[in-house]
């Protein structure tokens, strides 16, 4: 009995942003999947207009011409597109958060077996009405307020952060113990489940400099970070730490001895995870009952329209989606 294809949802993203173009991009360049077959979320029009930017074709041409297993799926409610280029609007981002409602949908109805998210501008969503701060809060409200995890991958380099879209100088008191807890356990689930890693090894990083010298810089590494990881030790889940940031990423990530790191706060994590993978990262949501993956950049406003934006994240974003994916098609 042969398998039926992986279905994967890419959503369109802010249409007024880099997003339809590296999807374009990265549809011509995959290696084309018997299969594989992909629904993109959004607008026809924006898909138009989009293919005609970058290869001055219409979709349906683009993708007839090149033999791209491809359908679009226009949500309901979806307003006609207009287009300011290089500029976050209420209507683009009423499309983008539209799509990403869409696209959890399918998901929750095993209709797709895989979401890629394209970039959006949190600005647009809430002019648009949806508050949330990102994408991932948004799908973890989709999914039924579960408690995600950023984990943004690149080859065999994991780095998870503990606290995503809040300002620096509220970290300290988002952090606790429990939530810690919740969150490394979340993180582990997924490297066992989704990602076939048996018995995976975490570290932590400190959240302050030099794991807060033994308490005079900071006392979040005893009473809380060094709190956190005795009680998961307890419950048997294998992790270390808190160690300081930048001794830890000083040594490289990519054949460390650690399966993934958890970070404290967004740029903690996110910095060193960029400069490591080189313009290939991809931000994956772990605790989500779905897969979701996405580019590790953002809508690149400042070039949009010029047919300058670099594909190879979303192209990354869809192997792994691909790759997981089928998994979990299997596996269901």
């Amino acid at each position: 009995m042969s398998r039926s294809p992986v279905q994967i949802g890419i959503t369109i993203g802010d249409i007024n942003g880099i997003g339809p173009e590296v999807i374009i991009k990265s549809l011509l360049k995959l290696p084309r999947a018997a299969r594989v077959n992909f629904q993109i979320i959004g607008s026809r029009q924006s898909l138009d207009f989009w293919s005609t930017k970058v290869k001055n074709t219409s979709w349906e041409s683009l993708i007839k011409e090149n033999g791209i297993n491809a359908k679009i799926v226009e949500p309901s409610r979806l307003p006609g597109p207009v287009f300011n280029l290089r500029h976050p609007t209420e209507n683009s981002g009423k499309i983008a958060a539209l799509s990403i409602v869409r696209a959890a949908e399918l998901a929750s109805e095993n209709k797709i077996d895989a979401i890629v998210t394209s970039p959006i501008s949190k600005y647009a969503i809430q002019e648009a009405g949806f508050n949330f701060p990102g994408h991932t809060e948004f799908l973890a409200h989709l999914a039924g307020d579960k408690l995600p995890v950023m984990l943004m991958i690149a080859g065999k380099i994991r780095i998870a952060v503990a606290t995503t879209h809040i300002p620096i100088k509220d970290v300290a008191a988002q952090l606790s113990v429990e939530m810690l807890c919740q969150k490394v356990k979340i993180l582990q689930r997924e490297l066992v489940l989704r990602f076939k890693i048996n018995n995976p090894q975490i570290v932590l990083t400190s959240l302050n400099p030099h794991a807060g010298e033994g308490g005079k810089i900071g006392d979040e590494e005893i009473e809380v970070i060094g709190k956190a990881v005795t009680k998961l030790k307890a419950e048997g889940v294998a992790v270390l730490g808190p160690f300081p940031a930048d001794a830890l990423f000083s040594r490289g990530a990519e054949n460390s001895a650690y399966d993934a790191c958890m970070t404290m706060y967004h740029d903690q994590g996110l910095i060193p995870f960029k400069i490591f993978s080189r313009g290939r990262g991809v931000n994956y949501t772990c605790g989500l009952p779905f897969i979701r993956t996405s580019p590790d950049h953002g809508t690149a406003y400042d070039i949009a329209g010029q047919n300058r934006a670099d594909e190879s994240s979303m192209m990354e974003a869809i192997r792994v989606a691909i790759s997981l994916g089928a998994t979990n098609k299997t596996s269901r």
